[in-house]
């Protein structure tokens, strides 16, 4: 799961309001179906908050394999060069033509003072196994 807090931002109709914008993906899932399903009681939760305002949409997106290929092509003259990596899938999971579709990173970036981002990368079994179980695509 990635997320952005946005801690004050200046609206001149609202004032002073704060944001909070995460975007999360299943590697192994390619079906909206299995996604709302996985995600319904978090969102009921959201919904739920009085003065919260909440918009929840899944997606599906090309396989890890094509982003993998065209984050790692060489760089465009115009553009910001990418790494793409995960402790999550391996290598060869993104590589693999006949893997799911899956979200590899969110849609959108936000740029700019005061912009707080952070990977939640998995729970305790990942952290736990992290030294000794080498997933990343592009390990440091």
């Amino acid at each position: 799961m990635y997320y952005w807090l946005l801690p004050d931002l200046k609206d001149a109709q609202l004032g002073h309001v704060s944001a909070m914008i995460a975007s999360g993906g299943f590697g192994n899932v390619s079906s909206k179906a299995t996604i709302d399903r996985l995600m319904g009681l978090f969102v009921k939760e959201l919904e739920a908050i009085t003065g919260l305002p909440f918009n929840y949409t899944p997606t599906l997106s090309r396989k890890a394999s094509t982003m993998y290929t065209a984050t790692n092509e060489p760089s465009d003259e115009v553009g910001r060069r990418v790494i793409l990596g995960s402790r999550i899938m391996t290598r060869d999971f993104s590589k693999s033509a006949r893997g799911p579709a899956c979200k590899p990173y969110p849609d959108e970036t936000v740029e700019g003072q005061n912009a707080i981002q952070g990977l939640v990368v998995a729970g305790p079994a990942v952290k736990a196994k992290a030294a000794t179980v080498d997933s990343a695509l592009h390990p440091v």
